[in-house]
Parts: structure tokens; sequence; C-alpha cells
């Protein structure tokens, strides 16, 4: 006997020691499988020690798969922290993206102003050129009367020639030859001073008409220096559209390259929970082995039983036999007394040394109850930490709902912003035009310009209010992102984080949507740049034919154009697939999160199970029926369902285990009694192991019926 007692206290020892310190996973999962239930002979069988023995096995078997469930929450617990810096992560990102569109908004502002002060100074240019046409004008004019006031010098040049010669006529009166001469002389010059008055007519007439086509040819002039200024100024125009397409284009890119590397974090979180429920299935199946052990063990010890109870039937039989042998035989037998009575003090040290073992295994038991109240207070603290965290989320979920609310009037606000961005674009095109008319009619000029000026000015109101409104939304933001991180602080579940992340991704999704908007607003001016770029380029090969060059450069502009667009069409596909992949990463994620909630509710369920063992019959029994009803009501998934048989027989093992000790305390004492008025040891140990292999019969039946209950 003190060989057992060593024995069994060295056994326990290890025992304590693996209570206070878990190993990891992978070491327990080692463990459990090198330690499977032993098949227990029939000599052990029929010795209350062994037993005894077998049931504190059983009991070490049920700490270790508490132990083993702890461990599992630990690793789920681990799994949510990962969760939360993953979810920070993301939170970061949201708010560079914001503060990406927040910077696109402002550079949007200040094209829109760029725009209006260029209108502006187009204006002013057309002033400084009109001016510069009159004073060319009038120079021309100075110099045409020059020129006429020189025809008329030469003119009265002619005429003091002829007054001259009709003096020499007169001074010459002498010689009628030369009188005669002279006349015809005079007649000629008379003749070329007619011809010379013709020339000079056709000289004014030509002059007009070189004037008229001076005026002609500086009217196309300017209207081909207008032209040219708007072509350099459309090629400017353009190649800032591609400068602003390629960077758009990057910053697509980019954002592509960051949505690949979540959907990547999103794959590696999805194989690490792969692997947890790869691991949770391997210990699943190990219970389940674990459990069919066990069952072939207890069909062993109930065919054991019966052969005790054939055995014990027989032992009656003789022991029958006996008694008529010991009454016929009682005469012979009394010179034996004195052995018999040696036999019993023998007995009766016996039985002193199974009630110490008795008392250790009660001290045992009671260090194994601390031990469960322990983990079940636990248990009670974390199930109290789950509905904190449930209470948490629904005040987390209104305030989302009020955050969606905002988010979607913020949205509305952003929609008519770039409504009233267009009717501007629209307003540009008609000073656009206005100008035009401003170029052909000098006298509306000014009047154009006031116009200008006024809506201009209404423009710039706009802007400021715009600007305003912008302010506004951004100190609302900040309001709501400090309300956001205080929310966040109190929450920390697994269910919060991932409605958090699905809704920062419908954010994201929504803002991606926004820019294709933009995008395809953008490819909208591209187009009608190029096909501005074509009426000028058709204008100015009627006009000039030394413009080719430009056109060489506007059909670059437009291949460059065109490959821009289809690179911006492969990267919404990639950001369509990405999106895709995304949502089927969601989905898993929540199906993984609704079984590790299950599992959770198990837990619960048998923590609830295991406290409620400790009190009294009435509320066990009250606990039972709500525990039931509970899990009939909950319809429990394939996955599932060996947890629960297994918590359930853990359960009833529980409330069943105090009762038969009781039970077989009684039945000890009893058979102490028994042994002091009976003289004969056979008889005492008989009804013994009667009573001991019925006890156990019915521990096992009731254990069995409760499993096939389940």
């Amino acid at each position: 006997m003190a060989k057992k007692k060593q024995q069994s206290q060295h056994q326990e020892e290890p025992q304590q020691q693996n209570h206070q310190e878990p190993p990891p996973q992978t070491q327990t999962t080692q463990e459990t499988t090198t330690e499977k239930p032993k098949k227990i002979p029939m000599d052990e069988i029929e010795n209350p020690v062994e037993k005894l023995k077998n049931l504190k096995a059983l009991n070490e078997m049920l700490v270790k798969k508490t132990v083993q469930n702890r461990e599992q929450i630990d690793t789920l617990q681990k799994s949510k922290v990962e969760l939360e810096s993953e979810i920070t992560r993301l939170e970061t990102e949201k708010k560079e993206l914001e503060g990406k569109v927040k910077e696109e908004m402002e550079k949007e502002v200040e094209k829109v102003k760029a725009q209006v002060e260029e209108k502006v100074k187009e204006g002013e240019m057309l002033k400084r050129k009109m001016e510069e046409m009159e004073k060319e004008r009038d120079d021309e004019i100075g110099r045409l009367k020059l020129k006429h006031d020189g025809v008329v010098e030469e003119k009265s040049e002619l005429v003091a020639e002829i007054n001259k010669l009709k003096k020499s006529v007169d001074l010459l009166n002498g010689d009628l030859v030369r009188e005669r001469e002279i006349v015809s002389e005079s007649k000629t010059i008379q003749k070329n001073l007619g011809v010379e008055l013709k020339e000079s007519e056709k000289l004014k007439v030509r002059i007009s008409e070189l004037e008229k086509n001076e005026r002609l040819i500086q009217k196309k002039l300017s209207e081909v220096e207008t032209e040219n200024e708007k072509l350099v100024q459309g090629k400017k125009d353009s190649e800032k559209t591609l400068e602003s397409v390629k960077s758009q284009k990057t910053n697509v890119e980019k954002r592509l390259a960051q949505s690949l590397k979540a959907v990547d974090d999103l794959k590696q979180e999805k194989e690490a929970v792969v692997v947890q429920k790869e691991n949770i299935e391997k210990n699943r199946v190990y219970q389940l082995s674990q459990i069919d052990d066990l069952e072939k063990h207890v069909e062993e010890l109930v065919a054991t039983i019966a052969s005790l109870e054939k055995n014990d039937k027989m032992l009656r039989k003789k022991v029958a036999e006996e008694n008529k042998e010991r009454d016929e035989a009682f005469e012979g037998l009394l010179g034996e007394k004195g052995l018999v009575e040696q036999k019993l003090a023998e007995s009766g040290r016996m039985v002193q040394e199974l009630r110490r073992e008795k008392d250790e295994i009660v001290a045992e038991k009671k260090k194994i109850e601390k031990n469960r109240a322990d983990q079940l207070l636990k248990v009670a603290d974390l199930s109290k930490y789950v509905e904190q965290l449930g209470a948490t989320i629904a005040s987390k979920d209104k305030n989302d709902l009020i955050l969606r609310k905002k988010v979607d009037e913020l949205e509305k606000g952003y929609t008519e912003a770039l409504e009233k961005q267009q009717v501007l674009k629209a307003e540009l095109d008609s000073e656009r035009k206005k100008v035009k008319e401003i170029v052909e009619e000098k006298g509306g000029v000014e009047r154009s310009k006031v116009k200008l000026e006024k809506e201009v000015e209404k423009l710039q109101n706009e802007l400021g209010e715009l600007a305003m409104t912008v302010s506004k939304l951004e100190k609302s933001y900040k309001d709501q992102m400090d309300v956001n991180r205080e929310l966040k602080s109190e929450v920390g579940s697994l269910n919060d984080d991932l409605s958090r992340v699905a809704a920062e991704k419908s954010e994201i999704q929504k803002e991606l949507e926004l820019k294709k908007k933009e995008e395809s607003s953008l490819s909208l001016k591209v187009k009608e740049l190029q096909k501005s770029m074509d009426d000028t380029m058709k204008e100015i090969e009627k006009q000039k034919k030394g413009t080719g060059s430009l056109s060489v450069e506007m059909k670059k502009l437009e291949t460059r154009s065109e490959m821009l667009i289809k690179e911006k069409s492969l990267v919404e596909k990639k950001l369509v697939e990405a999106e895709k992949e995304n949502q089927s990463l969601t989905l898993k994620m929540k199906s993984a999160q609704m079984n590790a909630e299950k599992a959770l509710l198990m837990l619960k369920d048998a923590a609830e199970v295991v406290c409620g063992a400790e009190e009294e019959e009435k509320e066990v029994n009250e606990r039972e029926v709500n525990v039931e009803s509970e899990i009939e009501m909950k319809k429990i998934e394939k996955d599932i369902r060996p947890f629960a048989s297994e918590l359930e027989g853990i359960r009833k093992a529980f409330k069943i285990k105090d009762k038969k000790l009781e039970e077989m305390a009684q039945q000890i004492e009893k058979l102490n009694k028994s042994a002091k008025m009976n003289t004969n040891i056979w008889a005492l140990i008989s009804s013994a192991t009667t009573i001991l292999a019925a006890a156990s019969a019915t521990y096992i039946a009731k254990g069995r019926y409760g499993q096939k209950r389940l």
C-alpha cells in the first residue's frame, strides 16, 4: 500500500505542474496523442483502489480538455489582437486616401481659379491687340497722306516747268519755226501732262486698292495671330491635361498597388485562419478518437461488470453453501476463532488505510475543485467581458449608422459641387464665344469686359462659398474622426473590427467610383479638346500651309491621349478585379467569424454548466432545462456538433461524480459495520466487490444514457 501511495503522489506532482504551466498548442496536441486511454485488465477493475485511480485519470483527462479549450481561447484572442493591428493599418491607409482626395479637390479648385484668371488675361490681351491695330492703321493713313503730298508736289513742279516754257516762248517770238517747234513741244508736253495726270489718277486708285488690301491683310494677319495663339494655348492646355491624366494614372497605379497589398494581407489572414481551422479540426478529430476509445473502454468495463456480476452470483451460491457448512461445522471452527480475530484486525487496518486513502482522495478532489473554481471564475470574467463588448458593439453600430448618414450627406455635397463645376465650365465656354464676338466687334469690348468682370466676381464669390463649405466639411470630418477614435478605444471585439473593415472598404469603393467619374469627365474633356483641335487644324490648313508642324504635334498628342485612355481602362478593370477579390475575402472572414462565435457560445455553455455543478441539485436541474432549450433553439452546425456532445458528456459526468462518490462512501461505511458483525472475511470481500461493481455499472450506464440522449 505504501508503494501505491508513493506512485500516486509521483503521478500527481507532474499533473499539478501541467495545470500550473500550460504548454503551447502544438505540444498539447502531441501530448494528447501520446496520452490515449489504456486498457485496464480485469484484476485491476476488481480492486476499489484501481477504480479510484481510473476515476482520477478521467478527471485529469477532463482537466486537460479544459486547458486545451483555454489555449484555443488564447489563440483566438491573439488572432483578435492581430486583426486589431490590421484594422489600425487599414485606418491609416484610409486617412491617406482621404488626404489625397482633399488634395485633388484643392487642385481642381485651383485649376478653376487659374482658368478664370486666364480668361481675364485673354480679355486684356485682346484689348491690347485692338489698340495696337488702331495704332497701325493710323500709321498707315499717315504714310498714304505723305505719298499723296509727294504726288501733289510733283504736279506743282510740272506746272512750274510749263510756266517757264511759256516764258521762253514769249522770249523767242522772233522765229516762227522756233515758235512752231515750241508749240509742238508744248502740245507734246500737254499730252505728257495729260498722260501723267491719268497715271496719277490710276496711282490714286491703286493706292486706295492697296490700302484696302493692306487692311484685309492686316485683318487676316490678326485673325491668323489670334488663331495661332489659340492653338498655342490649346496645345498648352492639352499638355496640361495630359500631365494631369498622367498624374492621375500614377495615383491610380499607386492605389492599385496599395489595394493589391491589402489583398495580399487579407490572403495571409485567410491562410492564418485556415491554419487555425485545421488545428481546431485536428483537435476535434483527436477528441473524437478519444471519445471512441473511451466508449470502447466503457464497453469493456460493462463486459467486465457483467462478468463480475456472474462471479458475484457464483460467490453468493458458494456463500450459501458455506453458510450451511458453517452451521454444520460451527463447533469445529471455534478453535479457529483466534485466527479469525487476527484476520479481522488486519482487515480493520486495511479499512483504516482505505480511509486514509479516501481522505487523500478527498483532499486532492478539493484541490481540483479549487482549480476548477478558479477556471470557472476566469470563464465568468471572460463572459462578462464578452457581454460588455456586445454592448459596445451595439453602441458602435448606432454611431456607424449616424456616420454613414453624414458621409452620404458629404457625398451629396460633393456631387453638387461637381455639378456646379460643370455649370461653371459651360459658362466658361459661353464666355469664350463672347470673347470671339468681341474680337469681331470693337465697340462691344468694354461692355463685355464689364460683364466678364461681374461674372468673375460671381465666380469668385461662389469659389469662396465652396471654400467655406469645404472648410466646414473638414471640421465636421475631424469631429467625426475624433468620435471614431473614442469609439475605437472602447471597442475591441472581432465583430466590430470586421464590420469596421467592411465599412472602410465600402467607403474606399465609393471614393474609387467617384474617381472613376472624374476620370470619365476628364476623358470627355480630352474628346472635346480633340474636336476643337480638329476644327482648328482644318481652318489652319485652309489659311496657311506652314502650320504642318502643329498638326503633327496634335496627332502625337491624340495618339498619347488614346494610349492613356486605354491604360486607364485597363487600370479600371484591374481595380474591379481587386474589389471582387476583397469582397470574396470579406465573405470568407465572416464565415470564419461565425464559426468562432459559435465555438465561444459552446464554451460559455460549458462554463455555466461547470459553475452549476457545485450548486444544489434543484438549481442544476433548472439550468439543465435552460441549457437544453438553448441548445435546441440555436441549431448547431455540423462542424460544432461533436464539441457539443463532448461538453454535454463532461457536464453530466461532473453532475453524477459527486453523487457516486457519496454513495460509495456510504457503502464503504456499511461494509465496515458489516465486517465487524460478520466473522467470515470472504463474505465481506464478496459483498464489497458486488457493491462497488453495482455502483460502477450504474455510473457507466447513466453516462452512456446521457450520451445517447445527446
